[in-house]
């Protein structure tokens, strides 16, 4: 009889509930884990003194190369440090994404200036870059006409550049965090999100490759049926939401049997891509939900007739620092920005479909206009509406910073492109325009 502990390295209460949770599982019953994850979750690796140890040898590697025209990290980085000797998965992932500053960008792979998006090869994370997701949204409804909205995403963040992972015997996999967010909206009723999960590598529940493709984190996966083609795509996850009065149970499974073109956002996929800094980024729009999928809320199950959904996949460095010292030097000249963004997309009938994106800024300004007769009217006259933040008195059209991703056509305006005479829209389909006043 083998009497050997179930967990030889004590885990914290979060990340037993965030691995029971990967599992579809209420609470962490050891006697519930599958042989494989157990003997996964005994390695060294997931201890909180191992995530502590990373992340010391993550700040000293930080402190030894500074980098010109940038603030100086040393007094946070030294802070860090005192305060970083033990850390759950969970904490080392808030670190990274939140403290580390623009420095910390450094010693990942770059991106190339011009894309080459291959498939199927894209589809899979991005292991080496500094973030990426895969993030899919969408309307179906029922048998009996009921309309829901579903979103969908695994969020994915390195705890440590390649260059060291290797030193710490990490392979991509295990350097990696996942963060898991499912939510489910009824129309004329709620919303529900389960509470997000976030699962180290190291504890083997995240997989990924191409024959075929499969990016798994526990039971929750995007994953094709055959190595030929994308589709048919299945999605399945489970989570928690309890922040009504009772939890519910949330659950999703999907099979996608199509889906339009791929639309390469920004300039062929680069959005941007500058001294190696940006993103790469596609989508497929008007994924088709095959009959007999179904969702989860609670105790019901409900089986689904139709739906449509959109899917994203957009990696590479939300922020960073370039490797020109004369590029980081010219971002000293501009105040710093808040971060990040709101993003909005629409499935019209008649196969169209629009997304588009505001970056965080006081600034930036939008309108979207439904009916392109308008557009002229508009554009010569004053901007009605602001998309971040608090409503400003309406001031005259200035200068275009940004532009829209039309799947109809393929079409992503370029700055400064969009005007009544450079960019016609089909009828219908609305136009999202940014400016600032600079």
């Amino acid at each position: 009889m083998d009497n050997t502990p179930p967990f030889e390295i004590p885990l914290d209460d979060q990340t037993k509930q965030h691995i029971a949770s990967a599992l579809w599982m209420r609470v962490f019953e050891p006697e519930n884990i599958p042989d494989d994850v157990a003997a996964q979750l005994r390695d060294s690796k997931n201890s909180t003194q191992s995530f502590g140890d990373r992340m010391g040898a993550f700040l000293d590697w930080l402190l030894a190369h500074p980098q010109s025209h940038n603030q100086s990290y040393e007094r946070r980085y030294s802070t860090l440090k005192r305060l970083c000797n033990e850390l759950t998965p969970h904490q080392a992932y808030v670190v990274v994404n939140k403290f580390l500053g623009l420095n910390a960008s450094q010693g990942f792979d770059r991106l190339p200036e011009k894309a080459d998006l291959q498939f199927p090869r894209d589809h899979l994370p991005q292991l080496k870059t500094q973030v990426g997701w895969h993030f899919f949204v969408g309307s179906c409804w029922d048998v009996e006409g009921r309309e829901f909205g579903v979103e969908y995403m695994l969020f994915r963040a390195p705890l440590l550049n390649p260059v060291l992972a290797t030193q710490f015997n990490l392979t991509d996999i295990e350097n990696q965090v996942i963060e898991l967010q499912l939510g489910i909206s009824e129309a004329g009723d709620r919303h529900y999100q389960a509470d997000p999960v976030v699962i180290a590598g190291t504890t083997g529940l995240v997989t990924c490759g191409l024959t075929p493709f499969h990016y798994v984190v526990g039971r929750n996966r995007i994953e094709s049926s055959n190595s030929a083609s994308f589709f048919p795509l299945h999605l399945a996850a489970w989570g928690v939401e309890k922040s009504g009065p009772e939890a519910k149970e949330l659950g999703i499974d999907l099979t996608f049997t199509s889906g339009k073109e791929y639309l390469l956002q920004g300039a062929n996929g680069c959005m941007p891509c500058v001294d190696g800094m940006g993103t790469l980024y596609y989508s497929i729009p008007n994924m088709v939900i095959a009959p007999k999928s179904s969702l989860k809320i609670g105790d019901e199950t409900i089986t689904l007739a139709r739906g449509t959904f959109w899917f994203d996949h957009q990696w590479g460095y939300l922020a960073g620092n370039p490797q020109s010292s004369v590029l980081r030097a010219a971002n000293n000249t501009k105040q710093p920005e808040p971060p990040g963004w709101d993003w909005f997309m629409a499935q019209f009938n008649g196969d169209r479909q629009l997304t588009m994106f505001a970056p965080a800024h006081e600034r930036i300004y939008g309108i979207l206009l439904s009916d392109w007769a308008a557009v002229t009217q508009r554009l010569a006259g004053q901007c009605c509406r602001k998309v971040h933040g608090r409503a400003k008195k309406p001031y005259k059209y200035g200068r275009h910073t940004y532009g829209v991703s039309m799947a109809e056509k393929r079409v992503l305006a370029k700055p400064g492109a969009i005007s009544q005479d450079k960019y016609v829209a089909p009828e219908s389909m609305g136009v999202f325009v940014q400016r600032d006043r600079s």
